[in-house]
């Protein structure tokens, strides 16, 4: 098992997750900043993503929570602070509830891993699809199943990290079948919480539950910001992060 990883700067120990389908690049600025404080930093492709290679064919969240444990130990990191974005971020909540206290903090920027509200819509759209697959296997109109599908799920579905998953589709659906809301109030961590008002990935009110969960936690809104916080406005992030770890 290959794991790409950089690390930058000298100091109390950062280690970032990005979110699914990202990689180092997504957030080397971010990496840039948070050294330039003063910190050493962590960034890291998840296996699967980058230049990482997975150990099985398919994981689940409980193999990513591995892996991170196995990481930390064998990089021999002492009580690092994780910093995870969106699927980052639900792996740092795994990793917090299954191994407590072997983080110092958490930084959870707009994070996944809670159970969607809009279960009834995922599921129309599910049958929508398999549907508009069907008709696409048809004669003509298999010549343009691969750019409608694309449409579909831009435009109509408004997720594009199922299509986009290619052979990781098996690994992206065990991710999405794993929530953690009956268990985010074991996280004993001090957490900070930073999350886009205008996320529409993971809305809100998911920032907002996971801080009347976790007991040890603060939550930063950022006017105007999107699920892509961390990667368009990695200087913000990386201050909001220095001040909490600094107070």
């Amino acid at each position: 098992m290959k794991i790409n990883y950089q690390v930058k700067g000298e100091g109390v120990s950062l280690i970032l997750l990005h979110g699914w389908g990202g990689s180092i690049s997504s957030l080397a600025p971010l990496q840039d900043q948070l050294s330039d404080l003063g910190f050493q930093v962590f960034n890291l492709d998840l296996p699967g993503f980058g230049q990482s290679t997975m150990s099985k064919e398919e994981m689940t969240i409980s193999d990513y929570v591995e892996f991170l444990a196995n990481y930390i130990n064998r990089l021999n990191i002492y009580k690092p602070v994780i910093v995870g974005h969106s699927f980052g971020g639900q792996v740092a909540m795994a990793f917090a509830i299954k191994n407590p206290l072997v983080a110092s903090r958490l930084v959870l920027i707009n994070a996944s891993g809670l159970n969607p509200r809009n279960g009834m819509k995922k599921t129309s759209m599910l049958i929508v699809a398999k549907i508009f697959g069907a008709v696409l296997s048809i004669p003509p109109f298999s010549i343009i199943k691969g750019i409608s599908r694309k449409l579909f799920y831009k435009f109509i579905v408004r997720e594009s990290d199922y299509a986009k998953a290619g052979n990781m589709k098996s690994t992206m659906k065990n991710i999405l079948a794993k929530n953690l809301d009956q268990e985010i109030e074991k996280i004993e961590e001090d957490t900070l919480i930073i999350w886009g008002e205008k996320d529409s990935q993971t809305p809100l009110w998911m920032g907002k539950l996971l801080s009347e969960k976790i007991k040890n936690s603060r939550l930063e809104i950022i006017e105007n910001a999107t699920h892509g916080l961390p990667i368009k406005q990695p200087e913000l992030v990386a201050n909001l992060i220095y001040t909490y770890i600094k107070a």
